[in-house]
């Protein structure tokens, strides 16, 4: 049976106007006019002979009438019909704008049967490139923004074979939502009947987790298919991090380097060869074994002199996927942070003795009064320490250094912040809302963030909170947590303490992890390059230094830059994993920055059938398309040729019919006079 659908449903409600004409016909009477005749004979005569005539012909044109209103109101309406197509007649489709997405994220790299995802989606795309016609549109998007301004207009199926053939893994992919939405903008301005966006995709369930549904609503059909989708279970290898650990923090007074490594199969993996490489030489090289989701840390010792500005990365040999594969890093041991503390109590010994060992000393102590603009130059990272309240004027250098892209810490006391102090917090979204005294442990350490990457939970076992603050956090990441809580939260370069480190809080400065620790809080915040800072793609590093200065790439690329003032200007063509190195003109070193993308594509955890089934209920637009059956269920879901050039040609039939009625009539009724 026909679907008939309606494109302007909404002026059906015009039908209503077909009574129009019934009203006329039965209310509105024409009163005759009144002749005097010598004899009836001649009105009886005509009556008798054209009554059923009458009849006849007013009620043809009232249903004439009445079928004109109706077919004038369909037809802006807009009918069409679907379920006509089959396989053998998909050309009769009425033409169709197309968006297709190519999802090019780097688990789109995965190798199944010779084939990666993103060359499967290659080959998906022109089959769907064949179900067009000449007088269709395509357009061509990626989730890389860079491709998709290059590319962002209608064209033919030529022209996209091209263009597909360019497409290829990035590091940097942009959000799905914001491309989805993108393509049903564009495709808003086209006024065609058929409407459709092709998204292939291996369907990583976190890009869908994040889909804000309130403010995603689509009007064109958005078809979801998976090229990948072999029933086969995948595997997968990656390195999470890696980090230079200085002689100060190992326990035989060498440097080393820790690596996370992870199988995100079900399946043990052995021999897997883990190397480390430093300064473009491999250095280092073991074998281990990894039982199914296990995690494992793998450290090396670095029997190399270190010098200025060393880079390195730990990598793994996994064919699969190699994009999550290397872990880069850098360090330069011989700098030391810049740390200033600022309060009027007392540095307990344990915090200063963390301190003293992590800069030789050369920390510097001054009351909040004192505190001066010269302070704040001369230091990278400004520790508040048991302050109950702020001054005006710390509140103003407070927004001085965040702005210059220095650092905060702040360690709290035991009574509530004074207003000041909380209206700062608040400003940048936190609060310290009570403080408890429930005993708890450590139960959660972020180890994807550089301070807490080389920690595990295991390091904090034996360390037993007794005191903390509640807080209330917007845009912090927890670095360390208890069931109560975070213990330790970051935004940008402002770190939260829910704890002060002393005796009556925790013990936790009585235990190992502490100066380790420490020493990562300071070097991370500390330093203006610290060796533990290492960013992910597509995020900006400020440029330190001016004058004419070139950056090479990742890809090999070299950059002319011009500063005209230090920490003035960010670099941000940073869609690359890899190293970036910032020269001088004659060549020096000056800098080196480690990017790094997110691995939370890396367990290839794709959306379950309830999943995909929820979100169809989120949206009768949200299509999920199989393997076997997704071109019939594109072919019976597009809209036929519109029917309101049939309506209109019948219409006029009508008309000419009504007129031909209308003037018989008065032909009629000349000729019997």
């Amino acid at each position: 049976m026909f679907n008939l659908s309606f494109l302007n449903s909404a002026i059906l409600s015009g039908l209503v106007a077909a009574l129009i004409p019934v009203i006329i016909h039965f209310f509105v009477k024409y009163r005759p006019k009144m002749v005097k005749f010598s004899s009836l004979k001649f009105i009886k005569k005509i009556h008798q002979n054209k009554a059923r005539y009458i009849k006849i012909r007013q009620l043809l044109l009232l249903i004439i009438r009445i079928l004109i209103i109706l077919l004038v109101i369909l037809a802006l309406a807009r009918p069409v019909i679907k379920d006509l197509f089959t396989s053998e007649n998909w050309q009769n489709h009425a033409p169709t704008t197309t968006a297709i997405i190519i999802d090019n994220s780097f688990s789109m790299n995965y190798l199944l049967k010779n084939k990666t995802g993103l060359v499967c989606a290659k080959d998906r795309a022109k089959a769907i490139l064949d179900m067009l016609s000449e007088k269709d549109r395509i357009m061509l998007l990626t989730l890389t923004p860079k491709f998709n301004n290059k590319h962002k207009y209608f064209t033919d199926k030529a022209e996209i074979r091209q263009e597909l053939e360019s497409i290829s893994i990035t590091d940097n992919p942009a959000r799905l939502q914001d491309i989805i939405i993108s393509a049903d903008e564009e495709l808003q301005k086209i006024d065609e009947i058929n409407k459709e966006i092709y998204l292939l995709s291996d369907n990583q369930a976190y890009n869908w987790q994040s889909l804000n549904f309130d403010k995603f609503e689509l009007t064109s059909d958005l078809f979801v298919m998976n090229p990948l989708n072999s029933g086969e279970e995948t595997s997968n290898l990656a390195t999470l991090s890696a980090a230079h650990i200085p002689a100060l923090l190992t326990s035989n007074g060498k440097p080393k380097v820790k690596a996370v490594i992870k199988n995100f199969s079900n399946q043990k993996q052995e021999d897997i060869l883990v190397s480390l490489n430093v300064n473009n030489l491999t250095k280092a090289e073991k074998a281990i074994s990894l039982n199914g989701n296990q995690k494992k840390s793998v450290v090396f010792d670095l029997n190399i002199h270190s010098t200025k500005n060393s880079f390195g990365d730990v990598s793994i040999k996994d064919q699969v996927l190699p994009d999550d594969n290397k872990w880069y890093f850098n360090y330069d041991p011989n700098k030391k942070p810049k740390i200033l503390l600022t309060t009027n109590k007392p540095v307990k010994r344990e915090f200063a003795a963390a301190l003293d060992l992590i800069t030789n000393g050369d920390w510097d102590l001054v009351a909040p009064q004192a505190l001066a603009l010269q302070d704040i130059e001369q230091h990278q990272l400004l520790i508040l320490y048991k302050l109950e309240e702020i001054s005006a004027k710390l509140k103003h250098f407070l927004a001085e250094i965040l702005n210059k892209d220095k650092s905060v810490m702040l360690v709290p006391n035991a009574k509530a912040p004074g207003d000041n102090l909380s209206k700062w917090l608040q400003q940048e979204g936190a609060q310290l809302q009570n403080l408890t005294r429930e005993d708890s442990e450590v139960n959660y350490v972020n180890y994807l963030h550089p301070v807490t990457s080389i920690l595990t939970k295991e390091m904090f076992s034996k360390v037993r909170i007794n005191k903390m603050w509640k807080s209330k956090t917007k845009g912090f990441s927890p670095l360390i947590g208890t069931p109560s809580g975070a213990l330790i939260s970051i935004k940008d370069k402002l770190l939260l303490c829910s704890i002060n480190f002393e005796p009556g809080w925790t013990n936790l400065a009585s235990q190992p992890v502490f100066p380790v620790l420490i020493y990562n809080i300071a070097n991370f915040l500390g330093r203006y390059d610290s060796d533990l800072q290492t960013y992910e793609v597509g995020s900006p590093f400020a440029i330190q230094d001016k004058g004419e200065l070139k950056c090479k790439l990742p890809n090999g690329e070299t950059l002319p830059l011009l500063v005209e003032h230090k920490n003035s200007e960010n670099f941000t063509r940073t869609d690359w994993q890899g190293h970036y190195f910032i020269y001088s003109q004659d060549d020096r070193l000056r800098k080196i920055v480690s990017y790094n993308t997110s691995r939370a594509e890396s367990n290839l955890s794709r959306l379950s059938q309830k999943e995909m089934e929820d979100i169809e209920s989120h949206s009768s637009q949200i299509h999920f398309l199989n393997n076997k059956t997704w071109k019939q269920r594109i072919l019976t879901s597009r809209y036929g040729y519109g029917l309101w050039k049939i309506l209109l040609w019948t219409i006029l039939a009508l008309l000419i019919i009504e007129m031909l009625l209308a003037y018989s009539g008065k032909w009629s009724f000349k000729k019997s006079k």
